[in-house]
């Protein structure tokens, strides 16, 4: 069947790696044909439905081994990978932003990756073993001979296979766009996989969760103005994604990408060192064996790990530490709490897993409980600043288990019914389940996501260019009337003798009607104008298009005044006026109000030649009828030099006052102020960038709102 897909969901995670899959008529896209949630056991493992702990090293003949093979004989192996999952942008150096630009154009265009000549950010050594160790445990998975025939059982007869991969919602798109490089050099990224055509999708894991969550139908059902929160504690991060219950508008998503419970399992292996050190020989043994094998520690995390598994999912509460040959040790779940509660984790995190100096500070001497009490206090604020009022709270992920995560939720969330805190029953499996969703939800947007593309590359540049001119008039209009009135003041107290020589007039108006100045005297007015352009002219222009699309995609609950993305952007307000007003405009605009200043000389000077009692010769002397006639001839220059020649005159105040009010009035009318202003805004190249500014704003604001109307149609 050739409509069908397989849509494989692939949750690599610091502490725990599981698959899920789902197959898909695409040509029926509201049919799936068949949700595999059938608990296929992972490689290395006889458990269906169980998570890889990911964790993996060689034997002595250089073979991948995974987690139980390395805990039944610790001693043979070699080379341990523990913990290697990292935010690839820790593992470089700061970068400028000029730099991050580059390399997220490098990580789209570059076919393989990129070597040291081009990116040395990106063959760091610390780079590398991320690299090595992802692609090898990525491999090691789909490569596996069974694994790969029960895939393929699934997907026998799709016509493609869809690789889904999460990553921490708090990445940025570096972050993404290097982890998204890395992947496509391993098995995943080569195009076929056991000869179907396949391909590489990346999605945020607080997506996949908020798609999971819709799945099991667990965010219905909510009070209205109430939202569900999806708290996922995985083991390197924690994600958070808030959603209303008819999946409108996913509304919040969050994160923090180190306090993971993966600090718990080295602070595990520092109590049980601790213990084991308190004996000479036990320490000058254990001296021996690292220095034979100097990863066999990580060996130790990997049984402390198991042990912290074992302490909240048995009902004794306690397990047993097995290490080598030396004797057991057991922990206990106070012991382990009050750990949690008492030992400072940023060393920890330090140490092993490459916090940053700076986020290690902020962290202080705090406990990993006062650390999680803080973010959950700091996320529910944030979230209340944004109106968004949480009526349910769904904890997943492995670390959910460990009490001390339910024990600050109800905390934090005191106002909120006990029965509203809902514990996933899988919770290692929660974000590969809604990553195998993320395939499906991306085919069942595709038409939308072109037509959205189309608003964005014709749509939006089109309106913006048609009425760009009538903002144009809009502040033309606006600025003229302004700048007449003090136009007038001044020329009025020419009139009456308070300027000595049009020079002083000249200067007077220069200094209160240029840009600057009109921008602060008048900002708030012209702020209107454009507010008013931008959201019920180029605003409701946009609307409609994007009304239009969501009636063809099935979306009728949006009004047209909901999806103005003008109507309440008070940032993107300022940012247009920013734009309109930008440094080509001002440029553009002090020069003209230079050239109207001339004019405005010039005006004075034939309102002074037609009084009948005056004449040129009476006004400059010789030298006027020299440029009379340079300005009647229509000589090259005149109007300037004519300016210049009379700037430094002072006339005669009694002849000054024979000019009539009423006619300097009509004649600074007749000037074309607003003509001048006009042309200033809409000077061909001042325009094409005031055009390609707003468009480029208009678009990100466009983004965000089809997000939510996305959500909408991926989530029914």
């Amino acid at each position: 069947m050739a409509g069908l897909k397989a849509f494989i969901g692939y949750d690599l995670g610091d502490g725990e790696t599981i698959t899920d899959m789902v197959v898909l008529d695409i040509d029926k896209q509201k049919q799936l044909v068949r949700t595999d949630f059938s608990d296929m056991p992972m490689p290395d493992s006889t458990t269906p439905g169980r998570a890889l702990p990911t964790i993996f090293a060689r034997d002595e003949e250089g073979r991948i081994l995974f987690s139980n093979s390395i805990l039944t004989d610790s001693d043979s192996v070699r080379d341990i990978h523990i913990n290697f999952k990292r935010k690839p942008t820790d593992l470089m150096e700061e970068l400028s932003p000029e730099r991050r630009r580059q390399i997220m154009a490098l990580s789209e265009s570059a076919p393989e990756w990129p070597d040291a000549s081009v990116c040395p950010e990106c063959n760091s050594e610390k780079m590398d073993e991320f690299r090595n160790s992802v692609v090898t445990f990525t491999n090691a998975i789909f490569s596996d001979e069974q694994y790969r025939d029960r895939i393929m059982s699934f997907a026998a007869n799709c016509g493609e296979i869809v690789f889904c991969v999460g990553h921490p919602t708090k990445w940025d798109e570096l972050d993404v766009a290097v982890y998204r490089m890395i992947l496509k050099t391993s098995i995943l990224g080569q195009g076929e996989y056991s000869g179907k055509p396949s391909s590489l999708v990346m999605a945020a894991e607080s997506r996949a969760a908020f798609l999971y969550v819709k799945n099991q139908g667990k965010s219905d059902e909510l009070p209205r103005g109430k939202s569900a929160l999806l708290v996922d504690v995985g083991s390197s991060t924690i994600d958070l994604t808030a959603m209303t219950a008819d999946s409108r508008n996913h509304q919040y998503n969050s994160g923090n990408n180190y306090l993971g419970a993966r600090s718990v399992d080295h602070m595990i292996r520092d109590w049980y060192l601790e213990k084991l050190m308190a004996d000479r020989e036990n320490q000058i043994v254990y001296q021996e064996l690292t220095a034979a094998n100097p990863t066999l520690n990580q060996t130790l995390t990997l049984f402390c790990r198991e042990a912290k598994e074992k302490v909240y999912s048995f009902k004794a509460g306690k397990a047993n530490i097995f290490f080598g040959y030396f004797r057991p040790v057991q922990l206990s779940r106070d012991e382990l709490d009050d750990m949690l509660r008492t030992v400072p984790i940023a060393g920890i995190l330090q140490k092993n897993l490459d916090l940053p100096r700076e986020t290690a500070d902020q962290m202080g001497q705090k406990s990993w409980c006062d650390l999680f009490r803080e973010f959950m206090q700091e996320q529910r604020a944030r979230m209340e600043e944004q109106g968004i009022s949480i009526g349910r709270v769904i904890l997943t992920g492995s670390a959910s288990k460990m009490p001390v995560v339910p024990e600050a939720v109800r905390e934090v969330f005191a106002d909120i019914p006990e029965s509203a805190l809902f514990f996933d029953m899988d919770p290692s499996r929660t974000i590969s389940k809604g990553l195998a969703l993320v395939g499906p939800s991306n085919d069942k947007s595709v038409s939308f996501q072109m037509d959205v593309a189309k608003v964005l590359n014709e749509d939006v540049p089109r309106v913006v260019k048609n009425n760009v001119g009538s903002l144009a008039v809009s502040l033309s209009d606006f600025l003229s009337e302004k700048m007449e009135g003090m136009m007038m003041k001044h020329i009025r107290a020419w009139r009456n003798g308070d300027f000595s020589t049009f020079n002083d007039m000249n200067k007077a108006i220069m200094e209160d009607c240029s840009s600057w100045k009109i921008s602060y005297d008048y900002g708030e007015e012209y702020a209107r104008i454009v507010q008013n352009w931008c959201s019920n002219v180029v605003g409701k222009d946009i609307a409609v298009s994007l009304k239009g699309i969501c009636e063809k995609n099935g979306v009728a609950n949006f009004s047209v005044d909901e999806l103005n993305i003008a109507g309440t952007q008070n940032s993107l307000m300022d940012r247009m006026g920013d734009i309109v007003m930008g440094p080509a405009t001002r440029t553009r605009l002090n020069r003209v109000i230079s050239q109207i200043c001339n004019r405005i000389i010039i005006i004075l000077i034939v309102a002074l030649c037609w009084v009948p009692v005056l004449s040129w010769a009476m006004l400059f002397g010789g030298a006027g009828v020299m440029i009379w006639n340079a300005f009647t001839n229509n000589e090259e220059g005149s109007e300037n030099k004519l300016v210049e020649y009379v700037k430094d005159k002072n006339i005669a105040v009694w002849m000054r006052k024979l000019v009539g009010e009423g006619s300097l009035e009509n004649k600074v009318r007749e000037a074309k102020i607003s003509e001048s202003i006009r042309a200033a805004f809409l000077d061909e190249g001042n325009q094409k960038r005031i055009v390609a500014d707003i468009v480029e704003s208009l678009n990100a604001q466009v983004q965000s709102k089809t997000d939510d109307i996305k959500y909408v149609i991926e989530s029914r």
